[in-house]
């Protein structure tokens, strides 16, 4: 399974990179569908950078911006973080 093969070696395969991009252009493009405010923003609890809404993703209480998220993503992948809160480096705050 290439998830296994993930979290045995560390690395993410070409086609498991393409899969999480593919992932997060596509929460961007419902939350416009939804009409999220485009000139929404928020500070991503990974980079503390005000950063667009669209496209951002809530872990268990921890938003983080679509970059932020797909590094997470590969992170969680390849066994490098097991929760958004690690990754984040923070506990959650809220359910937003």
């Amino acid at each position: 399974m290439a998830i296994d093969h993930a979290r045995r070696t560390g690395k993410v395969t070409d086609e498991q990179m393409e899969a999480i991009r593919e992932t997060m252009r596509i929460i961007a493009e419902e939350d416009e569908a939804r009409g999220v405010d485009p000139a929404a923003s928020f500070d991503c609890a990974r980079c503390r950078q005000a950063r667009p809404r669209i496209g951002s993703v809530d872990y268990e209480g921890v938003r983080m911006c679509n970059d932020c998220a797909t590094r997470f993503e590969v992170a969680r992948l390849s066994g490098g973080a097991k929760t958004g809160a690690q990754y984040a480096g923070r506990a959650p705050t809220s359910l937003s």
